[in-house]
């Protein structure tokens, strides 16, 4: 199992390894809007385990570059999670 840690919901989850960001944070209430990365509802900080995080998809640097994102940031429905993440969420659609 893996940690997730949601500093500015002040949550923490476990999850397997593999998971993805989206089925993790789905649990807590957060709500996703296209799930495509179409939409950069999801954006996320991630404060701590870049590394721990899956590479970037083709649609998710497209829809970074368009945000004119951090390099730090991601977009929550294109990442699979790998190990221990600190993450902070952003946006909230709904």
């Amino acid at each position: 199992m893996v940690k997730v840690e949601i500093v500015n919901e002040n949550k923490k989850i476990e999850v397997k390894s593999g998971t993805s960001m989206q089925e993790a944070l789905d649990g807590t209430g957060i709500i996703f809007g296209c799930t495509n990365g179409l939409c950069g509802v999801c954006i996320i900080n991630v404060l701590e385990g870049m590394e721990n995080i899956s590479e970037k998809t083709k649609i998710e640097i497209e829809q970074l570059e368009f945000l004119n994102a951090e390099k730090n940031q991601r977009l929550a429905c294109q990442c699979k999670i790998n190990g221990d993440v600190k993450i902070e969420y952003l946006n909230e659609c709904g």
